[in-house]
């Protein structure tokens, strides 16, 4: 990455760490000498009090686009690069702490995090992973006595997270609204030639971006969740999910759906996401300007809405278990309204549905049991039986196996695994880590949620 973007910075280690637990998939990925730390020593690393060969220590420089309005300078203001590996395959990975005290990025902030963020960004990283979706991975999750003040006082926490890079929308906008167009143009170079490698020009890679960044927001439509703060500076460039705040899983189907307790306006609500992440790709087009046509820039623009509507389409049918057709979207957009309509929790009618037999209805008394006045779904599934005729159940089942997930990350679940944890009790926190690694699997322990959630949704803030 270039110079100007990146500061050295000095860990402030938390008191009384503890290594609450660790992804051993993702240590073992980053092979070398990470694979090999014993647990004493990875604490020690991943808390600033031990270095290893290699280690840079840095944090980086970015602006951006937040809640629609310019706001200037931002960067790291609590994340901590501890620099790149190459691991045995010759993947480029590169792992970052968050929570180790201020960066020159800080602004007011004291560069901490604490354990509610910090569970909260450990399990939603794996768990996304698990249903397959783009997304920072998790290493290790660290708490400690070091107090925190927010609305009160909480005790600090690292979460270490680890992807290919984490140059964001907001490193070329810092760039180019810094008129350091020089920079900007040895910024892209990297990013072609070693972070995503084999595009002939300038616009066939933004195009790539395009279409990476589209079909991450089809994924997350289909899996019903928000993100809750997608400003530019929240965007990645290799199409990940980054930077966990206030997320939050659908429960009852809305499309106005709002996670985040400070978006008054519903900028960034479960429905508007995918027109917010063009918009945000449009900002990051207009850094291309002083190499790119304006003309081809816009006609990379416009491949968003094919690729993301080819892509849910494609999502949504393996969830339906049937095959993508002209017809899929408007039995998709039929089935959403009655859900809308009649307050049906969006993963459990999918749960159920899974489970469905054509013309059967003692097959779907489940469903009836939670929703005995749900006209609008009843003729639904009309069109629906049409539409599956006389499919194969077993080939059926087995792809809608594979798209509906058997348990969901809600708020209210993770709230309990904070409180545990607060009080330094693992035992739930790594028990749920193994069930959403594997979210496509019977966890029948855990069968209780996959029934709809009816209670109050925790509230959640950029701090959450």
């Amino acid at each position: 990455m270039n110079p100007t973007l990146v500061s050295v910075v000095e860990p402030v280690p938390l008191l009384k760490p503890k290594l609450a637990a660790i992804v051993p998939s993702v240590k073992e990925e980053l092979s070398g000498e990470i694979s090999a730390l014993s647990s004493e020593d990875l604490l020690s690393w991943l808390n600033g009090t031990h270095r290893l060969v290699g280690d840079q220590r840095i944090a980086t420089c970015y602006s951006g686009h937040q809640f629609g309005v310019w706001a200037g300078q931002l960067g790291d203001g609590r994340a901590l690069s501890l620099g790149e590996r190459i691991n045995g395959a010759g993947e480029r990975l590169e792992v970052q702490v968050k929570g180790l005290g201020q960066t020159p990025y800080s602004r007011r902030g004291d560069g901490r995090a604490v354990i509610r963020s910090s569970v909260r960004e450990f399990l939603c990283a794996e768990y996304l992973h698990g249903l397959g979706i783009p997304t920072t991975r998790s290493l290790a999750l660290v708490v400690s006595d070091t107090p925190v003040r927010r609305e009160t006082m909480e005790r600090g926490a690292v979460v270490a997270r680890v992807f290919p890079s984490q140059v964001r929308f907001g490193h070329f906008e810092h760039l180019y609204h810094g008129g350091k167009h020089s920079e900007l143009g040895e910024l892209i170079e990297y990013v072609c030639t070693i972070l995503m490698p084999g595009f002939s020009s300038i616009q066939e890679w933004f195009g790539d971006v395009v279409r990476r960044t589209a079909r991450l927001l089809a994924q997350w439509q289909a899996a019903g969740f928000c993100h809750g703060v997608m400003n530019t500076d929240n965007m990645s460039i290799l199409g990940l999910t980054i930077d966990y705040g206030p997320f939050g899983f659908m429960g009852a189907f809305n499309p106005n759906y709002i996670c985040n307790h400070s978006d008054h306006e519903g900028r960034y609500s479960y429905g508007n996401q995918p027109r917010i992440a063009l918009w945000n790709l449009q900002c990051l087009a207009s850094c291309m300007l002083p190499f790119v046509s304006e003309n081809e820039l816009t006609r990379c623009l416009n491949k968003f809405e094919p690729e993301l509507t080819k892509t849910y389409a494609h999502l949504m049918a393996n969830k339906l278990g049937i095959d993508s057709s002209d017809e899929t979207l408007a039995l998709i957009a039929a089935l959403l309204e009655a859900l809308e309509q009649d307050g049906i929790d969006y993963h459990f009618f999918f749960a159920a549905l899974s489970k469905y037999e054509a013309r059967r209805s003692d097959s779907i008394v489940s469903l009836w049991d939670e929703y005995p006045n749900s006209s609008a779904l009843r003729d639904w599934f009309l069109r629906y039986d049409t539409v599956i005729g006389e499919s194969a159940l077993v080939k059926r089942f087995e792809k809608m196996k594979l798209a509906n997930p058997s348990v969901v990350l809600h708020n209210h679940i993770a709230q309990e695994i904070i409180e545990r944890v607060e009080h330094d009790e693992f035992e739930l926190l790594i028990r749920w880590l193994e069930v959403l690694s594997r979210p496509f699997e019977a966890h029948l322990d855990l069968e209780q949620t996959l029934r709809p959630f009816r209670g109050q949704a925790v509230p959640l803030s950029c701090s959450s």
